[in-house]
């Protein structure tokens, strides 16, 4: 077995793209489609992947989209997504990830992105790289009978059905309306635009049509799919929406009317909602939808003073943290952040008492107001060093609403 220095690690050249994909693919379990190499070659910078090479094989990938990271309060912080993170069955438990890791964050930091951030396809596995869960989101799923609201909403004729040649013009525009009013939500370029909604191949829908789209005027869309099913000469079909984005509370909410009216529908399954959507709320019988909650967005702070000034804060404020950092120490250090009117200023203050102690993951838990650090305390995970102090934090870092991603990349 070889050492972890037997390896080479480096960006990829254009002609070992396809090998690099075909690792990548063979890691999750998949065959490259060469339909699919174009899509894949569109979002990626081969500056900043990464290939582990073992006598010139690629054994394991990485991959660091350039992103903005929408934070409480609207701004838009310069974001390492890291993704296409793969170890070939054969090469792993050798230190090939943490390898990889730490060679995107250090090129994280030389870049000046204040974090990082990714969807993990296991839980378990990047907290030890010092990346914490800062995001939830759900999957819902209501059977046809139960879709009533509580309250009666009159059908609306604004909702309609975009033709083909219409999504990537009216989309974006809406989108790009509601980003700045969600912590978590992140830019697309034009190229994901293309890839995620110009493109449609049939092995991307498990059986299903091929995606619809709806907007309501300008205010909100959502891209759903349908799986028929006739058994029995009785229609059967699935809704599963795969998008649903509004810029205000009623678009919201007359697009959810609009998607659970649907004909022939016997159940609706929508993917990845946020933890505050306010359907539950909604519905006549709430008790009826099913809702599994999970991990979405998973942030690692890089630099604390630069991230923590970002954003907005819900109330004024002062706090010492000290902050451990034991994957590459970027983060390590005693900070002082104050809030007052909002906005907050964060700055290095080595000689200051601490009010609180945690480690990276826990600080980019909370970064975006999606986890409490009163609660991270109860788990043995925060430690409080002045009374009062984590009950303060939590006012200051509180946002309204709950973070929210709501794209996999």
């Amino acid at each position: 077995m070889n050492s972890i220095d037997e390896y080479e690690l480096r960006p990829i050249a254009g002609d070992e793209y396809e090998r690099w994909v075909a690792a990548a693919e063979t890691s999750f379990g998949e065959h490259v489609r060469p339909e699919d190499l174009e899509g894949w070659r569109s979002l990626t910078d081969l500056d900043r992947t990464v290939g582990a090479f073992d006598a010139g094989r690629i054994v394991a990938t990485s991959l660091i989209d350039t992103l903005e990271l929408t934070v409480p309060g609207g701004a838009a912080v310069p974001m390492a997504g890291v993704t296409a993170v793969g170890v070939l069955p054969t090469h792993r438990r050798r230190g090939l990830l943490g390898a990889m890791m730490r060679r995107m964050l250090e090129q994280a930091v030389e870049r000046a992105e204040p974090v990082a951030g990714l969807w993990a396809s296991e839980s378990v596995i990047y907290q030890r790289f010092g990346f914490g869960w800062a995001a939830s989101g759900a999957s819902y799923t209501l059977a046809r009978p139960h879709t009533a609201f509580r309250a009666e909403l009159p059908a609306s004729s604004a909702v309609r059905i975009l033709d083909d040649g219409e999504t990537l013009d009216l989309l974006p525009p809406i989108y790009e309306r509601a980003r700045p009013l969600v912590p978590g939500m992140l830019n697309r370029s034009e190229p994901r635009w293309h890839e995620h909604f110009g493109r449609d191949p049939e092995h991307r829908r498990d059986g299903a049509s091929g995606r619809f789209i709806a907007v309501y005027e300008d205010q909100g869309y959502v891209s759903y799919r349908i799986k028929r099913d006739w058994r029995d000469g009785s229609p059967n079909a699935k809704l599963t929406v795969e998008e649903m984005v509004a810029v205000a509370p009623d678009a919201l909410a007359r697009l959810w009317r609009w998607t659970l009216d649907i004909d022939l529908v016997v159940e609706v399954h929508a993917f990845n909602r946020p933890a505050d959507d306010p359907l539950p709320l909604l519905l006549a019988d709430p008790r009826r939808l099913r809702v599994q909650p999970w991990d979405t967005l998973w942030i690692r702070i890089l630099d604390v003073p630069a991230a923590l000034s970002a954003r907005a804060y819900a109330a004024d404020g002062a706090v010492v943290l000290e902050v451990s950092d034991d994957f590459g120490g970027w983060a390590a250090g005693i900070f002082r952040l104050d809030a007052a009117g909002g906005s907050g200023a964060c700055e290095a203050a080595p000689e200051a008492s601490p009010d609180i102690s945690l480690g990276a993951a826990e600080l980019a838990a909370a970064y975006l107001g999606g986890e409490r650090l009163t609660r991270l305390a109860r788990a043995g995970r925060v430690i409080e060093r002045s009374p009062g102090a984590l009950a303060a934090a939590d006012r200051m870092f509180a946002s309204d609403p709950l973070p929210w991603c709501p794209w996999v990349f």
